[in-house]
């Protein structure tokens, strides 16, 4: 289905390999002991205690060397055909974003590496060396292992070695909370089927009820001259006081080809739909418009751009998911690895002793020069 890309929206940043390693959920801050005074993480000491998980210290250090870790490897992954200071740039921007997470997320490793050890969870060297490996190769280091790996990007071996392990060390926790590594019986996939069917059948059939609804509106607003404004609020299916206004949207940004040639072509004031966006049918009216060129805003001062209103009908099921058994089956299988995480997490949670000793109130804004080793 074709989508929309509006600025209100945002845009994210492409999730790097590594850095999607360390998603291991939030923490609880309610045990915090008093805020103090203002911590400038990357002008602290580094044997300051940031943070006590069950009385093991996570130190200024331990931020550090973590965020030089990620630092390097975004810009190694997001260098490539960029001038130096846009990158720089780039880097800026998301490590600004990334440094609020990382104490939470070493947290989290803390917990998981406890849990390994209270409950005697051994690994062995080979399936560790093996999962390095294949982590390395996804992340094109793909000769010279770990050394050269932590030769290119400037950080610790041993350090970096112990990161990339953390997704080993949590699905290693996650089957032993679980009973065992997770499978999905020949019956679960029958059931799964089944109901995947009935949900299917219910979304063609409400489906089809908002494309009639959506039409009907349609009609009403054009041959009949009901007022945009109230069609909007009488059967648009959003939480707004109005028709959604969009932010003034470029020539590029519009995804759904049909409706962005209509934009670009019909009069302004015009209505028209329904268009079949990522987030169910809308009809729409051009607001305003500035006939430019289509270039990006960046290299041209008269960028094509238009302000568009819309009126909403949400799909059940924007894009039906396949109904095969080997979807089902790989559906099933993270079902059962996300129910086992949020469990393991929860227990762990629940249970811990998280203390700050100096407060939570921390200032990420100033950014260090060079990396720790």
């Amino acid at each position: 289905m074709s989508n929309i890309s509006v600025r209100w929206l945002g845009v994210g940043n492409l999730v790097i390999a590594f850095l999607a390693f360390f998603a291991l959920g939030g923490c609880d801050r309610s045990k915090t002991v008093g805020d103090g005074a203002p911590i400038t993480i990357f002008s602290a000491s580094d044997r300051l205690v940031l943070a006590k998980v069950n009385g093991d210290s996570v130190t200024v250090r331990d931020f550090k060397r973590r965020y030089d870790v990620e630092k390097a490897i975004y810009r190694r992954n997001n260098g490539r055909n960029k001038a130096a200071d846009q990158l720089e740039r780039n880097v800026s921007v998301f490590m600004g974003k990334r440094a609020k997470l990382i104490l939470p997320e070493i947290i989290n490793q803390r917990l998981i590496s406890q849990y390994l050890s209270n409950e005697k969870v051994v690994t062995t060297t080979e399936s560790q060396a093996e999962y390095l490996k294949t982590c390395l190769t996804r992340m094109n280091f793909k000769t010279g292992g770990i050394k050269a790996a932590a030769e290119e990007l400037g950080v610790d071996e041993k350090y970096l070695e112990d990161q990339l392990l953390v997704p080993f060390r949590l699905e290693s926790a996650r089957n032993h909370f679980g009973g065992g590594p997770f499978s999905v019986t020949e019956e679960e996939i029958d059931e799964g089927l089944a109901r995947q069917d009935r949900y299917y059948e219910m979304a063609i059939a409400s489906n089809a009820v908002t494309y009639a609804t959506c039409s009907n509106v349609l009609r009403m607003v054009t041959a009949e001259g009901l007022d945009f404004k109230e069609a909007g609020l009488k059967f648009g299916q959003y939480e707004t006081e109005d028709a959604e206004k969009w932010d003034r949207l470029e020539y590029k940004e519009i995804e759904n080809r049909e409706m962005r040639d209509w934009a670009f072509k019909a009069p302004v004031g015009s209505i028209g739909g329904p268009f079949d966006l990522d987030d169910g049918l809308s009809i729409v009216k051009i607001l305003d418009r500035n006939d430019g060129t289509i270039e990006d805003s960046m290299a041209s001062d008269g960028v094509a751009d238009v302000t568009l209103a819309r009126i909403t009908f949400y799909l059940v099921v924007p894009e039906p998911e396949p109904r095969t058994r080997e979807f089902v089956k790989g559906a099933l299988f993270d079902w059962k690895v996300e129910q086992a995480q949020k469990g393991l997490f929860g227990k762990l949670h629940g249970e811990m002793k998280l203390e700050y000793p100096n407060g939570t109130n921390f200032v990420f804004a100033i950014e260090r020069k060079g990396v720790s080793k």
